[in-house]
């Protein structure tokens, strides 16, 4: 449970974890900072939790400083993704996650679900073009998690386009095996849902089932 409130250039963040079966607080923690500094709380809220659940981050990149601003603008951007009806929803999305590309280049989410936009409107050229850079960009500043998120992404493009087809499975499995080490289980139904498809697409029906049934298993 937590609060937040926030008034001109401050805000105030308390939160308490709590065990609802043995009833009782496992941890808490109350911030006030400026909202600049948003980031570094962030990274304190994660390691409190971890450490209240004895576990250690998987995660081999800690963005330590992220632009404040440009991060509402892609949480406004994937708002509208994942609501969008219309083209123009589609559109304002795509412009919100530019803006905020612009003002930090290392949000590596914002290019990853920009060329994601641009690939369902079957701008495939615009979307693979984007994913190749972000890949490189990710596996330069080592960042896991975008890494596999972009495997995953430019492999899915590389197959229904026919360009680099070749790099198809290996591009998945690599995904998968990174989100494996992340023990990120929603990316990894996502790469096993995508070697199912592949598998399935070139007659292979016993291992695309096998990976279908993994994938439903973290799914339900």
């Amino acid at each position: 449970e937590g609060t937040l409130w926030k008034m001109d250039n401050m805000f105030q963040l308390s939160v308490e974890f709590y065990d609802t079966k043995d009833k009782n607080v496992i941890w808490s923690d109350r911030w006030q900072e400026k909202w600049d500094n948003l980031s570094m709380i962030r990274v304190s809220l994660s390691d409190g939790l971890l450490k209240a659940l004895h576990l250690k981050s998987n995660n081999m990149k800690k963005v330590e400083t992220v632009n404040t601003e440009a991060y509402e603008l892609y949480l406004k951007g994937k708002y509208r993704f994942d609501k969008q009806k219309t083209q123009e929803d589609m559109n304002i999305a795509r412009s919100l996650l530019d803006k905020s590309i612009e003002l930090d280049n290392n949000l590596l989410e914002a290019k990853n679900l920009l060329g994601n936009a641009y690939s369902i409107t079957e701008e495939y050229d615009k979307a693979i073009h984007i994913l190749e850079d972000t890949l490189k960009q990710a596996e330069f500043l080592n960042d896991q998690i975008n890494t596999a998120h972009s495997l995953v992404l430019l492999a899915w493009l590389y197959e229904w386009t026919g360009i680099n087809e070749e790099k198809v499975l290996s591009y998945i499995e690599r995904g998968l095996k990174i989100s494996k080490e992340l023990g990120d289980e929603f990316a990894i139904a996502n790469s096993l849902g995508e070697l199912s498809a592949y598998y399935h697409r070139r007659c292979n029906f016993e291992l695309g089932m096998k990976y279908s049934k993994e994938c439903l298993a973290i799914v339900e």
